[in-house]
């Protein structure tokens, strides 16, 4: 067996395209970018379950997720929910963050990273610091919905 290592998304994608790997671990929001259309070019096959008998173990929340699935097909299996932590440097900072909306606090300006590969991780902490719940971040439904955006925003 050979081990790729990867190191951006192009990296998946250019080794499905040309075929040189057979199983990929890839971040979520990769399967159906727009920019690689991994599902819906056919570059993963559907994952026939009977030759993974624990997938009945996992959680129904993770196998209802809507970014492995396709015309009721499943083309991953995700195992693990990511947490998003809010980290800050004790010597530049007095105290420390109460909420994610610190990163839009004017001393902050140009004072912090974000992600750039993972870029809906961005999405993600934005949708958190406006008051959205973590089981509504992955929801573009819920984020493009004024109604709930502004019920969100009247909890902060």
């Amino acid at each position: 067996m050979k081990v790729n290592y990867i190191s951006n998304p192009e990296d998946f994608f250019h080794a499905l395209k040309r075929k040189k790997v057979d199983l990929i671990a890839p971040t979520h929001n990769l399967l159906k970018d727009e920019r690689y259309k991994m599902i819906k070019n056919q570059l993963l096959l559907p994952i026939d379950l009977n030759n993974v008998p624990n997938y009945k173990n996992l959680e129904v929340k993770i196998k209802n997720i809507k970014y492995n699935k396709d015309q009721d097909k499943i083309y991953s299996i995700p195992f693990i929910y990511g947490y998003y932590g809010l980290a800050y440097n004790k010597r530049y900072i007095e105290s420390p963050p109460q909420s994610w909306l610190s990163l839009w606090n004017s001393k902050q300006k140009k004072q912090y990273a974000i992600s750039k590969d993972y870029y809906e991780v961005n999405i993600y902490i934005t949708a958190l610091s406006l008051g959205y719940r973590g089981n509504q971040i992955h929801s573009y439904d819920t984020l493009n919905n004024k109604k709930v955006h502004l019920e969100a925003s009247s909890t902060c």
